[in-house]
């Protein structure tokens, strides 16, 4: 059987992990699913352009098939036949001036919620990523630490580990620094519900007084598997955070297009 034709392609843009990752020394490299590589104790998302962005995105456009194996380091990520060159890097964690605030006391606690739910990032584990997000974002400690391999999915402890220092998905930037709730309400079956109650959780436990501005906007929540429902309310934020590393690329493009 012949060789795999080689093809070069430069990405749109990359996460700070997912170049930190590119830049390393050569690992073993294997495609899963839905664009996801696992590449050792974590994986990346060569994430299309037309989709959101998270922060352990590759994006390309680019469709590798679960089961191609091949490197990833030294600058590129090379899978059969395919190398996929490094592109600027994006800002995954947001700049905070809308938060989202519970209406009804909420007694969920996130180290509990770990791996409750289906898929490659159960609920409970979108619960747990938005609390330890926020904590982060309002420069506190959420005491949080990735679960142990068996626990949950490989998906799910790379994203709780990104997480942790603040890094979210571009919906929930969306909301965060634009106060624009759509694109969180429409992230995946339960994804987006889950982040967003898990930041409220967050905003709960460690927000400062006077730090609540007008009301924004608001929705109402149903999460069934967790037995939680309720309104949450968007607030203005009087104490923005900075954003740590400028955006170059095609920041919140995949927001935009997605609301198309």
């Amino acid at each position: 059987m012949s060789a795999p034709p080689h093809r070069e392609v430069h990405a749109w843009s990359c996460s700070p992990r997912a170049l930190e990752l590119l830049d390393g020394d050569a690992r073993h490299a294997t495609a899963l699913e839905h664009g996801y590589v696992d590449v050792g104790d974590e994986v990346l998302w060569v994430s299309p352009s037309a989709e959101a962005r998270s922060p352990l995105s590759i994006q390309a456009d680019v469709v590798l098939d679960a089961g191609w194996h091949g490197r990833c380091g030294e600058g590129r990520l090379a899978i059969d036949g395919l190398e996929l060159l490094k592109g600027p890097c994006f800002d995954p964690r947001p700049l905070v001036r809308v938060v989202p605030v519970v209406t009804t006391k909420i007694a969920l606690d996130p180290a509990a919620l770990v791996g409750i739910g289906p898929g490659l990032t159960p609920l409970g584990d979108d619960v747990w990523c938005g609390y330890a997000a926020g904590a982060s974002l309002l420069g506190r400690d959420s005491g949080l630490h990735v679960p142990g391999l068996g626990l949950t999915t490989l998906v799910s402890r790379s994203l709780m580990a990104r997480a942790l220092h603040g890094e979210l998905a571009e919906p929930a930037h969306a909301l965060l620094t634009f106060g624009d709730l759509r694109p969180l309400q429409t992230w995946g079956s339960t994804s987006g519900a889950g982040v967003l109650l898990g930041l409220a959780l967050a905003v709960a436990r460690y927000e400062e007084p006077g730090t609540l501005g007008e009301r924004v906007g608001g929705a109402r929540i149903a999460l069934p598997v967790l037995r939680w429902h309720g309104v949450v309310e968007l607030r203005r934020y009087r104490a923005a955070t900075p954003r740590v590393t400028p955006s170059p690329g095609r920041p919140l493009d995949g927001v935009r297009r997605a609301e198309r």
